[in-house]
């Protein structure tokens, strides 16, 4: 299995969270259509383990959120769970593996919570973006993402790909002008300037 290297830090999934039975005997977490990839996935916690907070838009049942708060990162999670009724799991997700106190769900859209967070003044380290895949959303959360993550700090964006061409443009636009990037299957993952 080829897995991004990271100086200093060979063994990414430390007691292999997603190989094992949940803490309460629940089948293990494991990644579905819509999440990231195992390579994607070793990428996203990279990210995380460099990260203290972690914003992220595009929650679903939670797998990303959990994966980043197993490596140490709080993470805010915006998503309306809309789709699939996703909330519950997600809840019943947070619970199992024991990360409530690192994840903090926010059911509602992006666009009424980033100009929120705006306005609050809230800084992030890291920002992951999954969450609507059109253009106009994608476009509205990266802009919203660049403002939010601290300078130096890390913007993941998933499913980077011509398939999915409003992702595609949204993050061209928006994060191509980057020189630190890297891309991992779909993850495309840049740092901003200090």
């Amino acid at each position: 299995m080829r897995r991004p290297v990271s100086a200093g830090n060979s063994d990414l999934f430390r007691g292999r969270p997603f190989q094992d039975a949940g803490p309460d005997g629940r089948p293990p977490l494991r990644a579905t259509g819509v999440s990231p990839t195992i390579e994607e996935s070793w990428a996203l916690r990279q990210v995380a383990e460099e990260s203290g907070t972690v914003l992220e838009v595009g929650t679903a049942w939670g797998y990303s959120a959990i994966l980043m708060a197993l490596a140490g990162a709080e993470v805010w999670s915006v998503d309306p769970h809309t789709d699939h009724a996703t909330w519950g799991e997600l809840n019943r997700n947070l619970d199992s593996y024991r990360v409530r106190d690192r994840v903090h769900p926010l059911k509602q859209y992006s666009q009424v919570a980033l100009p929120s967070y705006l306005e609050q003044g809230a800084q992030f380290d890291a920002a992951f973006i999954d969450g609507d895949h059109s253009y106009l959303a994608c476009n509205f959360d990266l802009w919203h993402a660049l403002r939010l993550v601290r300078p130096g700090g890390v913007i993941a964006a998933h499913d980077y790909t011509p398939a999915q061409a409003g992702v595609k443009q949204a993050c061209d636009e928006n994060l191509g002008h980057l020189e630190q990037r890297r891309l991992v299957e779909t993850l495309l993952i840049v740092r901003l300037p200090e």
